[in-house]
């Protein structure tokens, strides 16, 4: 589970550099880079649905606290305003929209991603096929016009 979205976020990155490594030298890499790449996918996939899920959790309890009126005697108003009681729920409704932002950008990312990986896999497909038809091309025992 990602512990933060700075893991998310890191993580993402990773991903996107492997992903452009494995771009920029796709012909010296075998199937199991493709193979790594997606599991990384994958993975950040599970992590943004967990935080999607904590932040559904999150703002669920924000619905439901009561924040308490201001005490009458003078040690609890204190206790009260050095806690900050009366601002705390707005500014926890804030952070929680900003999670939900960077949850839908790396949301984005990862559609980003997974469609990079689909061309790159794409690639793959077609060089491997166009290899295989390049063979049968020149092998006389399947082309007539060559014998």
């Amino acid at each position: 589970m990602a512990k933060s979205i700075t893991e998310l976020t890191h993580s993402t990155i990773f991903a996107r550099s492997l992903l452009s490594y494995f771009v920029k030298n796709a012909p010296r890499f075998a199937r199991r880079s493709l193979g790594r790449i997606r599991y990384r996918i994958c993975k950040l996939a599970r992590d943004i649905i967990q935080l999607d899920e904590i932040l559904g959790y999150l703002l669920e309890a924000l619905e439901i606290i009561e924040i308490p009126p201001e005490p009458p005697e003078q040690a609890g108003r204190s206790l009260y305003e050095r806690l900050e009681i009366s601002g705390m729920r707005s500014q926890l409704v804030r952070r929680t929209t900003d999670l939900k932002k960077n949850i839908a950008g790396s949301q984005r990312y990862l559609d980003v991603l997974r469609e990079r990986a689909h061309v790159v896999s794409e690639g793959k497909v077609s060089e491997r096929t166009s290899g295989k038809l390049n063979e049968m091309a020149t092998d006389r025992r399947l082309n007539p016009l060559l014998n």
